[in-house]
This record gives C-alpha cells, sequence and structure tokens, in this order.
C-alpha cells in the first residue's frame, strides 16, 4: 500500500489504458479505419474521434491484412499526404510461436519495440491488424479456453515489457444481436479473460452510424455511438448511444426534462409538450427508463440519465 505505482497510463483517456486492448467486430465493418483514425490522432496529437483530448506519442501500425497499396490509398482519401513523423507502418511479421520455423517471434517484436525505445521511439500504441495473423498457432487436442489465454499473454508480455497500449483488431462470431456483446468475440472467453479492455464494435453495413461497446479492468463501462463520413473515412464519438439517435418524441421529451431544475412527472412534461398526446408521453418515459435514457426518481418522478462519458 506505500508504494509509488504511479497513475494509469491511456493511450485514449477514458477508453484505451495501456496494456492490451481488444477490439472486436464483423470482417468489413471499419475496425481498421476506427484504429487507424485513432493512430493518426495520438501521432499528431490531435482529439481521437473528434472529442477526445489525448497526449501526442508515436505510434506503430502493424497493417498485417493491408498491403502498402491500400493503405497508401486510405491515407489518400483521410488528406494525408505524408504520413506524421511519429507514425510508423510494418506489413509484415512472423506469426507468433516457438517451434523450429518460427522462432520466439513475440519475444523478437519485444526486443525490436525494446530497442526503438531506447533510441527514443516510445511507442503509447501499437495497433496490430489483425490478431489472427500474429498470435501463436492453436494447439491441436489442447483446451480451448487455456490455448486462447496462453495466446493473449504472448501480447500481454509485449505491451506490459513496453508500458503500452496494444489495440489488438479481432473478429466477432454470428451470435445474434440480442445476445452479450461481449459474448460475441470469435474464439473461447480465454480471449476476453486474458485481455486488460474490451471493445465490441457493431455497424450495419449500410449506414454511416455504429455502437462501440467498451469495457475493462481499469474503466468504466461504456456504450458509445459513433458515426462515419465516407468522403474523408472519418470516425467521430457521438456520445452515448442510449441517447444517441432517438426518435423525435423522444428527443422533445428528453430535451424537456434535461432543461428542468429537478425530476418531473409526465404531467409536468406534457405541458411543455402539448403537441404529443399525454398517453403517449407516459408510455414513452417508461421506456425511455429502459432504454437508459431516463432515470425514475421516487414515485412518478424522472430525470435524464447524463452519460459518464470519461
Amino acid at each position: 500500500m506505500d508504494l509509488d505505482l504511479g497513475e494509469l497510463q491511456f493511450a485514449v483517456p477514458g477508453l484505451f489504458p495501456h496494456g492490451v486492448n481488444l477490439l472486436a467486430g464483423p470482417p468489413k465493418v471499419g475496425k481498421s479505419l476506427l484504429s487507424l483514425n485513432m493512430a493518426l490522432s495520438i501521432a499528431n496529437g490531435e482529439e481521437v474521434f473528434g472529442r477526445v483530448p489525448v497526449d501526442q506519442g508515436d505510434v506503430l501500425y502493424m497493417a498485417l491484412e493491408d498491403g502498402p497499396r491500400r493503405m497508401r490509398d486510405r491515407l489518400d482519401k483521410m488528406g494525408v499526404s505524408q504520413p506524421p513523423d511519429a507514425l510508423d507502418f510494418t506489413f509484415d511479421w512472423e506469426q507468433f510461436g516457438q517451434d523450429g520455423e518460427k522462432a520466439n517471434s513475440e519475444g523478437l517484436l519485444k526486443d525490436v519495440l525494446m530497442a526503438r525505445q531506447r533510441s527514443g521511439q516510445d511507442y503509447s500504441l501499437v495497433v496490430v491488424d489483425t490478431f489472427a495473423r500474429l498470435r501463436e498457432s492453436a494447439n491441436a487436442g489442447a483446451n480451448a479456453y487455456y490455448d486462447d489465454y496462453d495466446a493473449v499473454q504472448d501480447f500481454r508480455d509485449v505491451a506490459h515489457a513496453l508500458d503500452t497500449a496494444l489495440m489488438v483488431i479481432h473478429h466477432t462470431n454470428k451470435l445474434g444481436s440480442g445476445e452479450d456483446p461481449y459474448m460475441r468475440v470469435s474464439g473461447s472467453t480465454g480471449i476476453t479473460a486474458n485481455v486488460d479492455t474490451v471493445a465490441v464494435f457493431e455497424r450495419e453495413r449500410i449506414e454511416n452510424t455504429a455502437k462501440l461497446h467498451v469495457s475493462g479492468r481499469d474503466i468504466e463501462g461504456q456504450k458509445l455511438g459513433m458515426g462515419f463520413d465516407p468522403d474523408d473515412l472519418s470516425w467521430t464519438l457521438e456520445g452515448d448511444y442510449n441517447t444517441f439517435q432517438m426518435g423525435d418524441t423522444r428527443q422533445a421529451i428528453y430535451d424537456a426534462l434535461k432543461e428542468a431544475d429537478e425530476p418531473k412527472g409526465p404531467s409536468w412534461v406534457s405541458e411543455r409538450l402539448d403537441q404529443i398526446k399525454d398517453d403517449t408521453i407516459r408510455k414513452e418515459m417508461g421506456r425511455m427508463v429502459d432504454a437508459e435514457q431516463l432515470a425514475k426518481v421516487g414515485r412518478g418522478q424522472y430525470q435524464v440519465k447524463e452519460p459518464n462519458l470519461f
């Protein structure tokens, strides 16, 4: 208790601390673009997702599924003619493993990055795109939980040796949308058990909005609304998802209660929204409690449920 352990360090305050951060989602929904947005912002010392202030720092982006041509095309569309000096890319790395052909490549990665650290490149963020391209091959007949847990440990060894944030991109399975989002991470629960932070990214392919669930050992759980601009491939943080994209009726109720200086009942809201039927307001306020957009305080009294983003 007397030890001076210092404060927990973050690549993105309130969201992604130092350690292993897993970003999971279905294929082709924008996970790589989300992490590339983050990498550019940190390397430039700009607000991540247009909202979260960060300290400028060095970043390594391991684009193991995208070659240099695709990366250049993406950067060009983002309006980046020349990546910042603080942002490095690599497009190839041996899969982790310890047999004769693969050597101890997770140890090699740690050694290379520590050598760069000694020369002045102290990475704030290392993006690994993707987990499957780098993790040690599964052992036939092994217990899936312990095999996945051990695979994540290789990444933890690197992150903790460097005291940096690893953002490891992974896929989700095809469980229904009603399931716990964290249970949709592909593989056994050994993966989510050994990472420090889990983020699950959900997006309909034709939509320019998405939901980002984030939970971890050192942060409060968040359910965030994200907006996408296809013109410059930018993702922006719009706010708490529970209050993101509300319909007109709910938005009007929410705005009315937000202006109140104390909890109010449906009758008070109806007086201010006389264009909406009393019964509709009463029903919607109950549904908004279930959706965590309002909080019920006492008997028949309501107030907005303010998101605690960071």
